[in-house]
């Protein structure tokens, strides 16, 4: 080949390469180290805004006049490196000012091309590209992976980005302080291994299905609740929301943890407050109902449908359904009551009665409720309770029932009498009359049989006189063995009629074998102006003059029942009485009294155990020693008597000596424990002729004497238990006639 040839094939190469490195918007220079000079082309001068000729002569001052200050240091270190035996290249990167004052980032790489000697380089070829742009994008990267770190650590939830085997990329710092565990120390980690509870399997088993399918693009992402664990221990439940990202290099996950301790204790307690709640509502039986005005339909408690008695599968039905168990008389007042809660704002409190869908019963219930507006104001919903009052309504009733009558004959009281009486007062009831009625006997009957048979008694008497008065008389119990009747439109003609039936019925009725007196008295109102108070008054009276002529009569013959009906239950009571009376009268005789005196003592005798007939029969035949309470029941039987016998005119004198006849002369009888002489004569004779006969006579218990171990026991208690002159008297009478 010719040299021409040659050295224009050379040029053309040469161009190539020029148009080459020119093409690539490179920088070129050429560095002579041993003179300083340097040679750039078009491209290096223009990344700076000059052109060749500007920056011509270029040396090494002139790059040091163009670096960064602060980038001098690490260019020089560069160029120490170069000149290194082993150094064959080196890139790094500085920044240099442009020709308008703004700094350009240049990549430099450089090669010795040519050494002086082994350790002396001659010639230093390099190349710059401008990455001024790559740079701001890279700190712009930066800076958005600052803030976007800054934001996750700011973050109150726990963030967490892994793998798609598990292992922990991202760590944010609340993930640190909910766990405990720094970013350092889970870093290439399992999470799951590190957070989940051990015993809590089957839900580890869950996230990691939950997490693969993830992974595996079969699932978008799940929210779950499950257990956690600290670094010390501690579990607590969490919210997890799995997510998933694609990179280059694969699936990752990304998980938000959310401490929902507190929320979780809220929620206990609302669902401990809701059970509280529902206990409070099937105990007070009390339901909770919703209406949605436009759909008319009922939302309702499970209590709300059980006090209807209606079996729902959901919590929702019809109005009309509803309505359809209330008593059709009440279904318009409830209707009414709606419409005028909703379109006039009236309050809604009624009380109505239903049929229950289970029992078929009648049931009363009470509801109130509350009415609420949408945004534009037109009603949208009514909030309501229900409450099962049928029981609360009875008590209401037996209240009421037990305010006006009288609870052991049925009949009103005298609350109700006094205020009817006063409304009946009018001019249109003339004539009105008064009857007042009195049982006889009640007392007595009280003292002798109990007050079991007094209750008899009192309500045998006020059937008697209700069946005795026509049904829309006012018949009440106005005292204790009083009974008032109000009579509006009768005269006296009709009130004597019914008083007469009132004494017909009661003479087939008996207590106890006790005919039943009751003494009757009546006045008519018959001009406005009398007072009713006088007229009840005037029948007062009335009544107690029939009570004076009938009572003593009635009481006599009470005393002889009760002392038949002792004897009669009793037989050996009877011989015994009778013994004691007979020996009372010897005894008083031979005192020297007169015989009128011996024979109020005679029947002191007879009746001195009289008020035993309130003593069951049990104890008084028992053959055992009584118990305490046995024995303090028989020690009443002497109050018991003179209770009996004082309500008598003709034994009442009798009544005090029956009483003492179980004082002893040293004072240590009963019931009042009198002493010696204030003890009456008669009693002190009742209690020698009462011990003899218990002694010597037929005994249910305990030893029975002789006549003379009698007598013998008299003589040692006499003094003591005894007036010792009338032992001496007994004892002389009964030697003398060898008769008791």
């Amino acid at each position: 080949m010719d040299k021409d040839k040659y050295i224009r094939q050379l040029e053309e190469k040469l161009q190539l390469f020029q148009d080459t490195i020119d093409g690539a918007n490179v920088g070129i220079y050429q560095w002579n180290v041993q003179t300083g000079a340097q040679v750039i082309n078009d491209r290096w001068a223009e990344m700076l805004g000059y052109t060749v000729e500007e920056l011509s002569p270029v040396s090494i001052e002139t790059w040091r006049r163009l670096a960064h200050p602060g980038d001098l240091a690490q260019i020089e270190e560069k160029q120490r490196e170069i000149f290194g035996k082993d150094s064959k290249n080196y890139r790094f990167e500085f920044r240099m000012r442009h020709k308008d004052g703004h700094w350009v980032w240049i990549e430099s790489t450089a090669i010795v091309n040519s050494w002086l000697t082994p350790d002396q380089p001659l010639i230093v070829s390099g190349a710059h590209v401008d990455i001024t742009n790559r740079k701001i994008i890279e700190e712009a990267l930066v800076e958005s992976e600052t803030r976007y770190k800054t934001i996750i650590d700011a973050t109150k939830d726990a963030i967490i980005v892994m793998d798609a085997k598990g292992s922990a990329k991202l760590w944010n710092k609340s993930a640190e302080r909910l766990f405990g565990y720094t970013a350092e120390e889970v870093f290439g980690q399992n999470v799951y291994k590190i957070v989940t509870a051990p015993e809590r399997h089957v839900q580890h088993f869950e996230v990691l299905d939950a997490f693969r399918r993830i992974v595996a693009g079969e699932s978008g992402g799940q929210i779950m609740e499950v257990t956690a664990r600290r670094r010390d221990g501690e579990q607590f439940p969490i919210e997890l929301s799995l997510s998933g990202m694609k990179l280059n290099e694969g699936w990752y996950g990304i998980a938000v943890v959310r401490d929902i301790t507190k929320r979780k204790l809220s929620e206990n307690a609302l669902r401990e407050n809701a059970r509280r709640l529902m206990d409070a509502q099937k105990l007070a039986h009390v339901g909770n109902w919703e209406l949605d005005v436009e759909k008319k339909m009922i939302w309702a408690s499970e209590e709300a449908f059980k006090i209807y008695g209606i079996l729902q599968d959901g919590p929702c039905m019809a109005l009309a359904d509803v309505q359809s168990k209330v008593v059709p008389g009440y279904r318009a007042m409830l209707d009414d009551a709606l419409i005028n809660l909703i379109y006039k704002n009236e309050p809604y409190d009624v009380e109505f009665k239903i049929i229950h869908g289970f029992t078929g019963e009648e049931r009363d219930l009470h509801s109130v409720a509350v009415l609420h507006r949408d945004e534009h104001g037109r009603p949208k919903q009514v909030n309501g309770s229900i409450q099962d009052i049928t029981e609360q309504k009875r008590r209401q009733e037996e209240l009421s029932y037990l305010g006006y009558h009288d609870l052991l004959t049925g009949l009103y009281n005298r609350r109700f009498y006094e205020e009817e009486l006063s409304r009946i007062d009018t001019p249109r009831n003339l004539p009105l009359t008064l009857i007042i009625c009195d049982v006889n006997g009640l007392k007595l009957i009280n003292d002798s049989f109990g007050h079991a048979a007094g209750d008899e008694l009192l309500k045998k008497a006020a059937r008697i006189i209700r069946d005795a008065c026509r049904c829309d008389d006012i018949v009440a119990r106005y005292g204790g063995d009083e009974f008032a009747v109000i009579l509006p439109k009768t005269n006296r003609f009709e009130a004597q009629n019914i008083m007469r039936r009132i004494r017909e019925l009661a003479e087939n009725e008996k207590v106890e074998g006790v005919d039943i007196s009751i003494a009757v008295g009546y006045e008519t109102k018959i001009m406005a102006e009398e007072s009713i108070q006088t007229v009840s008054k005037n029948a007062e009276d009335h009544m107690y003059r029939h009570k004076l002529y009938v009572s003593g009569t009635t009481r006599s013959r009470t005393v002889d029942l009760i002392i038949n009906t002792l004897y009669e239950k009793n037989h050996r009571e009877m011989l015994h009485s009778k013994r004691v009376s007979r020996l009372c009268e010897d005894i008083a005789l031979s005192l020297g009294i007169s015989r009128e005196e011996a024979n109020r003592v005679r029947i002191a005798g007879l009746m001195h155990d009289i008020g035993k007939i309130g003593i069951d029969e049990k104890i008084l035949n028992k053959t055992e020693s009584l118990t305490t309470d046995e024995w303090e029941e028989v020690q009443r039987h002497s109050e018991v008597g003179y209770r009996i016998l004082s309500s008598v005119n003709e034994f009442s004198e009798i009544a005090e000596y029956v009483l003492e006849h179980q004082e002893r002369w040293d004072g240590l009888g009963y019931p009042r424990g009198l002493k010696g002489g204030e003890i009456s004569r008669i009693a002190r004779i009742i209690a020698v002729a009462d011990a003899f006969d218990a002694m010597t006579g037929v005994r249910t218990y305990g030893q029975i004497y002789t006549k003379e171990e009698a007598v013998d026991e008299l003589r040692r208690c006499a003094g003591t238990q005894f007036d010792p002159d009338i032992v001496e008297l007994f004892i002389r009478h009964y030697c003398q006639t060898g008769e008791e």
